[in-house]
This record gives structure tokens, C-alpha cells and sequence, in this order.
């Protein structure tokens, strides 16, 4: 029966408990910042399971500590009698009557009493509140969607094709059901009020009504639909180059061909806000700045670390340019934005439970129970006592 009530206060009541239901976290995160090998995969289904089994854990605790308000004995005689011990020269009846007075109940017997305190139900809003936090952050996990994709201006795209996206993290139960057709009608690459670049958005039904525009500022402020978010990321640019020299016998050769994706610079690098890079896998390195403002590119090229080209294209104003030993021609330049669609996580509700939680430990902390133990003997009785009030009562009766 003994080991039944220590498996009991266990489960039910020692905080110590919970810390089981960390390791699995815990190991999780540490393989992936000190890079540990494991002699298991972490797989979702492990991690969900350990977070139901947490939260009903929790949620019998809450449940349990919520029914406790209702009764006079909240703690119970079994739970944690402490060791020390005090003799009372006045019969364990006088003892009683005077605890009574003070505001103790006792159980039946007269052998245990308890006064009501706030740590009880501090303990629910501890429960509460962790239970509300799970339980949340477990539902956001496993609806969870964030998903990246490429657009330009152009037609409508369907934000509900999953296909579209990569990279694409989504939950178990995550839907994008009923999310509208996204169009670009303008891009600002160079902008007073949008440094950074924005675009202009318009949202359509699938019955082709319009749902709301937007001016999407990098990086800027999300606009929200129906529980997601969609923001701009940055602002691309692919530039079609062509480079072409002539061998030893006068005949065309061409040496890079293809297309070279442009991103922004953290810093200007004079006028030219965009940079990248290309190269013929062999002994040709490349790059390549780009100013939208004034529709410029600056190419340099280097052999072997040496040097070999450094020009500037009017892009449109020119159709290939001749320098030194190499044509080079823009083929064609493309402007995109990369789009982010990321559903809204509850982070209000957590920060409610958050709330709670703390201000259950601040309550469990400052009101400590108050209980006392009673044990008849020829001299008068014997008493255990928890709680510094109830210890100064017991000193104040011997």
C-alpha cells in the first residue's frame, strides 16, 4: 500500500516528474547544436507522443487540483509527513480544539488536519497554464505551415498548390485549403520610401474576385489572411549572360552561357545593389553587380586568380559589348520576388499561459500548506507539523 502512495505522489504530485518528459527535447536539441550522434532518429510521431503523454499528464494534475478546491482536506495525511516530531504535554483533544479555533479542519479520525491556503490553487494555475502552453504549442507544431516560393509579375499563382513551395515545412495536419491566387502587379526596386524594395499584390478568389491589395515592403510588415501571414523576403534577379572569345584560329568559342542569379547586397558596393557569382567549373570565376536604378551591370572575370576582365552593360542600350578578348551579351533579366507563406502561430494564448503558470509559482511559493499531524500518547500527545505558522502554533500549545 506503501509503494502504491509513493508511485501515486509521484505521478500526481512531484514536480521533479515532469523533467522525464524534457529529456527527449532535450537530446534533440543538443544533437543538433554540439552535433551528437545518437544511437536513435528522432522521428514526430516520438515527439508527439511524448508531448500527449506530457499534456494528459497535465491535465489530470489540473483536473485533480481543480477538485481539490472544492474539499476542506486538499493535501491528504499520507502526502510528505515530515520527520521531525514534537511532544505536547496537553491531550491531543485540547491541541484540536485550539487548531479548530485557528482555522483547521481535520479529517474524522482527528489525527490530521490542514488549513486552507493560496498554494493550492496556485498549483492549478501552474497546471493550467502549462497545460494551455502545450497544448497550444502542440497544435501549432503539428499545423504548422511555412513554405517559400519564387514569383514574378505575371499571371495569378494559387497559394493553395503545395507544389509551388520549396522549401516547404509543414505539419501532420497543416491545410492550405481556401488560400487565394496571389498576383504581382508592380515591383520597386528602387524606391525613397521602400529602401529595401516592395512589391504591389493583388489577392483573387478562385472565382476571380478581388479579395485585397497590399504594398509589401521587404522584409516589412506581413499581410495577413485568414491565419497566415505573407511577406516578401527579398527581391531577385536572374541575368542571362553570355560570354564568347575567339581561339587561336579566329573561331567562336563560347565559355559561359547561362544564367546568373542576383541577390541583395547587405551593403552597397558603390551603386550596385545586387551581387553574384558564376564560373566554368574549371579555371573561370565570375561576378556579376547589378544597379536597377540605372539598369547597369558591372562584370568581372578572373583566370586562374588572375584578372581578365572588368566591364560595365547598359542593359537594353546595348546589344553585346566587346572587351579586350571577350563578347559579352545580357540575354535576357528577370526580377522576382521571394515570397514567404507562414501560418500564424497562437502566440497570445501561450503568453496567457505563461501568465498563469508564473503566477501560480509566485502564489505556491508565497503561501506555503499548513498541516499538522496528531498522535495521542501518556504524557499528552505528539505532533508533526508542516509550515512555519503552523510550527509556531504547535510551540505556542507545548
Amino acid at each position: 500500500m506503501q509503494d502504491n502512495s509513493r508511485i501515486r505522489q509521484l505521478l500526481l504530485d512531484s514536480p521533479l516528474f515532469l523533467l522525464v518528459f524534457a529529456v527527449l527535447p532535450g537530446l534533440l536539441i543538443l544533437s543538433r547544436v554540439l552535433y551528437l550522434h545518437l544511437p536513435f532518429r528522432f522521428t514526430t510521431k516520438m515527439l508527439l507522443a511524448n508531448s500527449i503523454c506530457m499534456l494528459a499528464l497535465l491535465a489530470v494534475r489540473w483536473l485533480r487540483h481543480l477538485s481539490g478546491l472544492k474539499r476542506e482536506i486538499r493535501y491528504s495525511a499520507v502526502r510528505r509527513r515530515p520527520y521531525a516530531v514534537q511532544d505536547l504535554v496537553r491531550p491531543a483533544a485540547e491541541v484540536r480544539a485550539d487548531l479548530e479555533k485557528a482555522g483547521y479542519r481535520f479529517t474524522d479520525d482527528g489525527s490530521y488536519a490542514e488549513k486552507a491556503d493560496l498554494g493550492y490553487p496556485g498549483m492549478a494555475l501552474i497546471y493550467g497554464g502549462l497545460f494551455l502552453i502545450l497544448a497550444i504549442g502542440t497544435w501549432d507544431n503539428l499545423a504548422q505551415f511555412s513554405g517559400t516560393f519564387i514569383h514574378g509579375i505575371g499571371k495569378a499563382t494559387p497559394l493553395d498548390n503545395r507544389n509551388l513551395y520549396y522549401p516547404l515545412i509543414a505539419g501532420p495536419i497543416s491545410s492550405i485549403s481556401g488560400l487565394p491566387k496571389l498576383e504581382i502587379t508592380e515591383m520597386k526596386f528602387n524606391d525613397k520610401k521602400f529602401p529595401k524594395g516592395a512589391i504591389e499584390i493583388i489577392l483573387w478568389s478562385e472565382e476571380n474576385k478581388p479579395l485585397g491589395t497590399d504594398v509589401l515592403e521587404v522584409m516589412g510588415d506581413p499581410y495577413p489572411f485568414r491565419g497566415y501571414d505573407i511577406f516578401v523576403a527579398k527581391l531577385l534577379v536572374d541575368a542571362g549572360l553570355s560570354i564568347k572569345t575567339r581561339d587561336s584560329n579566329n573561331r567562336e568559342v563560347i565559355i559561359f552561357y547561362d544564367a546568373v542569379k542576383l541577390s541583395p547586397l547587405w551593403k552597397k558596393q558603390g551603386d550596385y545593389s545586387f551581387y553574384g557569382t558564376f564560373t566554368d567549373r574549371a579555371s573561370l570565376t565570375g561576378e556579376v553587380l547589378y544597379n536597377p536604378e540605372k539598369n547597369i551591370f558591372k562584370v568581372t572575370m578572373a583566370r586562374e586568380g588572375k584578372k581578365v576582365l572588368e566591364t560595365e552593360y547598359p542593359f537594353q542600350i546595348v546589344l553585346h559589348k566587346v572587351e579586350g578578348d571577350y563578347d559579352l551579351s545580357f540575354i535576357a533579366v528577370g526580377r522576382w520576388a521571394e515570397i514567404h507563406v507562414l501560418r500564424r502561430r497562437h502566440m497570445t494564448m501561450i503568453w496567457v499561459g505563461g501568465i498563469i503558470a508564473v503566477l501560480g509559482l509566485i502564489m505556491r511559493i508565497a503561501f506555503r500548506p499548513q498541516r499538522v499531524w496528531l498522535e495521542e500518547t501518556a504524557e499528552g500527545c505528539r505532533a508533526w507539523a508542516v509550515g512555519g505558522k503552523t510550527k509556531k502554533l504547535l510551540k505556542a500549545e507545548g
